[in-house]
């Protein structure tokens, strides 16, 4: 049985699933550097193409704001692997 294609809908969901993932990730590496999260927002350019993000964050963080601990890298590196599993999952067809 063919798969159907995504609606519009599907389209746009998918789209407004995946901005809240990301805002969830920036809110979380905002909380962990002690940041609003307006100002971790700014720290890298709003490029989607940008796949492992923890790593940019962590330099710009430790450039633009303060040193990290190890424990809050790992915490970041978490946050961006849980991310990318939620982004990967809004990809799959359901079936």
């Amino acid at each position: 049985m063919a798969e159907t294609p995504p609606s519009a809908a599907d389209i746009a969901r998918e789209k407004n699933e995946g901005r809240r993932v990301e805002d969830d990730f920036n809110a979380r590496v905002a909380a962990i550097a002690g940041v609003p999260p307006a100002r971790i927002e700014k720290l890298l350019p709003d490029d989607r193409r940008i796949t492992v993000r923890s790593e940019r964050f962590i330099e710009a963080i430790e450039a633009r704001i303060r040193p990290l601990s190890e424990e809050e890298k790992g915490e970041i590196r978490r946050a961006d692997r849980q991310r990318r599993d939620a982004l990967g999952n809004l990809r799959r067809p359901s079936r």
